[in-house]
């Protein structure tokens, strides 16, 4: 290999002769470090994101506690179920069960 024209090296990968900074690898390494900078502005917004949406479901239980204290929103009732009725009673089979009132 090493006696092929056109070849300044050995066999083994990187062991020919250095060369200096071309073109290309000075392009690489500018857009290597473009690259970099906008990964990192990426990641303080995708910060910023995970805040916001990490905020948001604490705020929201707060707030509506808030307003079941203040009697501004009903009592959540959850659905009686049974063996006999696995999907729980909706408001009109509670009618229809009671009777006339």
């Amino acid at each position: 290999m090493a006696g092929v024209k056109g070849r300044s090296g050995g066999r083994r990968p990187g062991a020919g002769r250095p060369k200096g900074k071309t073109a290309a690898t000075l392009q690489r390494d500018a857009l290597a470090r473009d690259l970099a900078a906008l990964l990192k502005v990426l990641d303080s917004e995708a910060q910023v994101r995970r805040a916001f949406f990490e905020a948001n479901p604490m705020i929201l239980r707060r707030l509506t506690d808030i307003e079941r204290h203040l009697g501004l929103r009903e009592k959540v009732r959850m659905e009686r179920t049974s063996r006999h009725n696995p999907q729980g009673r909706s408001s009109a089979a509670e009618a229809l069960f009671k009777g006339p009132a």
